[in-house]
């Protein structure tokens, strides 16, 4: 049975030029950790160094402990808005978290 990641944000609505930050919660200590996005590939390694093959915009990637991981977007921007963000286990997504979109102030959900 496969366990999965559970995905939180600080904002349910962000203001455009602010930050957001995404907190990733293993179940166990797993690595590596996989962020994507629509626009937004980071791999964080066994190390805690990201190692991104896409990357749109600032961000900052940390890791609080071995099963908790945040990734700060330092800023948004509308066309982030409806952005669909995810955290798995791996990049074979295993163990997938929720997904959290971002709602960016004043920009229409479609």
């Amino acid at each position: 049975m496969s366990e999965n990641a559970t995905l939180t944000s600080d904002k349910d609505v962000v203001a455009e030029n602010s930050s957001l930050t995404l907190t990733c919660y293993q179940p166990r200590a797993f690595y590596p950790i996989f962020w994507s996005s629509r626009y937004s590939e980071i791999y964080i390694i066994g190390t805690c160094q990201p190692f991104s093959s896409r990357l749109s915009g600032e961000v900052s990637v940390r890791c609080v402990n071995s099963t908790t991981y945040t990734l700060t977007l330092l800023r948004v921007d509308r066309i982030q808005d409806g952005d669909r963000w995810l955290c798995s286990i791996d990049i074979n997504f295993e163990g997938s978290s929720n997904s959290i979109v971002i709602n960016v102030h004043g920009m229409s959900n479609s």
